[in-house]
């Protein structure tokens, strides 16, 4: 992985439409994000659907998002880039799972919605034992006191699209912000978030 220095400039690159400087920014995070997005897909549709296509389609909206990533805010490229390839599994999720353009919640075997479920892989539950889930949905209570006592902007998106369900392009359109600007408030949100919950979260590594 390249310094802060090195990755700001393959990212002002990339930005003014350098593919090549892209291309490597995304290389050198794919591993970490097909873990990620591994972690995240639900046990039920794990036949069904493959981190390394999910990454796959993250990249692509990736490249036409670029240009709307502040190159000075490199140290939140992965968060960025992350909370992309999450609303790629949440699209993915609805197709599967979800009435067909409902752009309602979705029913899962164990209770619960799409959204909890993000939430619970937040704070690290692995929907375990009835003991263990009630403890998840201790933790999910506890996620989302923290989401309120962020400043307004990132609890207001992180709220929207976490607790509330809705995809980034419904945000934007709510919120009258670029889709890119969604994905880098709700990326800046995490980090607060992670700092404040520390080692109970799984869901930013």
């Amino acid at each position: 992985m390249p310094d802060d220095q090195s990755l700001q400039s393959l990212l002002e690159q990339a930005v003014a439409g350098d593919s090549d400087a892209l291309t490597a920014v995304l290389f050198m995070n794919r591993d970490r994000l097909e873990r990620l997005m591994s972690f995240q897909i639900p046990v039920s549709l794990r036949r069904r659907l493959d981190s390394e296509d999910l990454v796959q389609e993250a990249c692509c909206r990736v490249t036409r998002h670029i240009g709307g990533f502040n190159p000075e805010d490199h140290q939140y490229f992965f968060a960025w880039l992350a909370t992309i390839a999450q609303n790629v599994l949440k699209d993915a999720m609805r197709r599967h799972l979800g009435p067909a353009g409902s752009g309602g919640k979705i029913a899962f075997a164990n209770g619960g919605d799409s959204s909890a479920m993000l939430l619970s892989e937040m704070v690290g539950d692995e929907q375990g034992s009835p003991s263990s889930q009630v403890a998840a949905g201790e933790r999910i209570d506890h996620v989302r006191a923290a989401i309120e006592t962020l400043p307004e902007k990132y609890r207001e998106v992180l709220s929207l699209i976490y607790v509330k369900n809705m995809s980034a392009v419904a945000v934007s359109e709510q919120l009258n912000l670029t889709e890119s600007a969604v994905y880098m408030r709700v990326a800046r949100g995490k980090e607060m978030l992670r700092s404040m919950l520390g080692s109970q979260s799984n869901f930013f590594s």
